[in-house]
């Protein structure tokens, strides 16, 4: 679920960090999720939004995929 939404984030020049952090602003700093930014390949793996948001919502990450939404919405217009 991580390398899914970092790598939407990346197909569409969000920093992933960043928007984790605008859906959860009381939590700590997510490590995996650092983690995985780090080690993250360049790969071209295309990520359409509503997967994105079906696994987010699947994994219980509401918040998050509200915050995508947004975004998405942002990037369409």
């Amino acid at each position: 679920m991580i390398q899914l939404y970092i790598q939407w984030c990346f197909n569409n020049n969000l920093n992933a960090v960043a928007l984790y952090n605008q859906a959860y602003p009381q939590q700590e700093t997510n490590i995996p999720l650092l983690n995985a930014v780090e080690e993250m390949e360049n790969n071209h793996l295309e990520v359409d939004t509503e997967t994105l948001l079906n696994v987010l919502q699947l994994f219980g990450n509401e918040d998050l995929a509200l915050v995508v939404s947004q975004e998405a919405e942002k990037l369409a217009k």
